[in-house]
Order: structure tokens, then C-alpha cells, then sequence
């Protein structure tokens, strides 16, 4: 699983990247997700094992990132 940036810290449900505080304009949630409440604040995806599925983590969760290149 890797962290890829995005949260909803501070306003639960407006999820926003937290490098540039835009909105997400795209997503890619898995079924029953996001989960709500319980500091699941930060975004994680799957990664290969479940087709890159987005999924609400608890940020003090330790994975890898995935970062942006331009």
C-alpha cells in the first residue's frame, strides 16, 4: 500500500491534495470507502493487489509513497 497525498484532515469528507489544498477531482474510492470518522484522514492506495483502490487510513500508518513527477 502506498500513501498518495491526499486527506480530509480538518473538514470530514472534502477531500483535497495536501501539497496544494485543491480539491480531488478525481477518485478512485473502493467499495464502501471512504470511511467517515475514526482519524481515517489520509489516502492510501492499493496498489496492484486490488486494481489501485483508493482507501481512508489512519496517517500515522507507516507505508511508501507514491510521488508525482513532472
Amino acid at each position: 500500500m502506498y500513501w498518495l497525498g491526499g486527506t480530509d484532515f480538518g473538514k470530514e469528507g472534502a477531500w483535497y491534495w495536501d501539497n496544494t489544498g485543491k480539491q480531488l477531482t478525481y477518485n478512485h474510492w473502493g467499495q464502501n470507502q471512504p470511511i467517515g470518522g475514526y482519524g481515517l484522514d489520509c489516502l492510501l492506495t492499493f496498489g496492484y493487489i486490488r486494481h489501485h483502490e483508493w482507501v481512508s487510513a489512519n496517517c500515522d500508518s507507516f507505508f511508501g509513497f507514491l510521488c508525482e513527477k513532472n
